[in-house]
């Protein structure tokens, strides 16, 4: 059934995402910018407090998917947004053809999210409670696994400026589109808090 399309995807977004990182390592590595290995860190007391409480709540919450899926179609558009932005602002040829691949790709893990966010936050109560949970805890795809001050500098450099912010209106324009966020800016609010001045 439909879970079991939701599984399947997440398979493949998962082996496509590791592409992408490693795809972008191997660039920079070219470019005389070598990135260090990342360390497979132990896994903490905290970590498996975590994905427990994650497995419980998917367990006991009939729609934990749809917030699941509502969040993945905010991260992927924010995603594609920001590479457009990063194509826009350097004349690298190979980087800029890398970047259209990935995007490419994240078109259409976004088409799958979006999809099925909107079959799931119409059911009864889905769309309030997702957007209540989202609402207060939303960050940017990325800023929760860097300081705080280089999460405000890239996005300030992604989606400043005027272009910068027309790009930051388009992603929570899309996102606007789900049951119970017509008037959502997630993106906006986050970077009015942390970047915009």
């Amino acid at each position: 059934g439909n879970d079991e399309e939701v599984g399947t995807f997440l398979v493949c977004w998962l082996y496509e995402e590791g592409m992408h990182g490693r795809a972008l390592a191997k660039f920079l590595d070219c470019a005389g910018h070598q990135v260090p290995p990342r360390t497979r860190s132990r896994t903490t007391l905290m970590d498996h407090v975590d994905r427990s409480a994650t497995t419980l709540l998917a367990a006991v919450w009939k729609d934990f998917l749809a917030m699941h899926m509502a969040w993945g179609a905010l991260h992927e558009c924010t995603t594609i947004h920001a590479y457009r932005r990063l194509v826009q602002q350097n004349e690298h040829p190979v980087l800029n053809q890398l970047l259209k691949r990935i995007i490419y790709d994240e078109a259409r893990h976004f088409s799958f999210y979006m999809w099925q966010a909107q079959q799931r936050l119409a059911r009864p109560g889905a769309a309030r409670i997702v957007r209540a949970i989202m609402d207060r805890l939303y960050i940017p795809v990325g800023a929760s696994h860097q300081p705080d001050e280089l999460a405000r500098w890239v996005s300030g450099f992604l989606f400043d400026g005027e272009e910068g912010r027309r790009a930051a209106r388009r992603v929570d324009q899309t996102i606007s589109k789900l049951p119970g966020f017509a008037d959502a800016t997630l993106l906006g609010n986050w970077l009015s808090r942390k970047v915009y001045h």
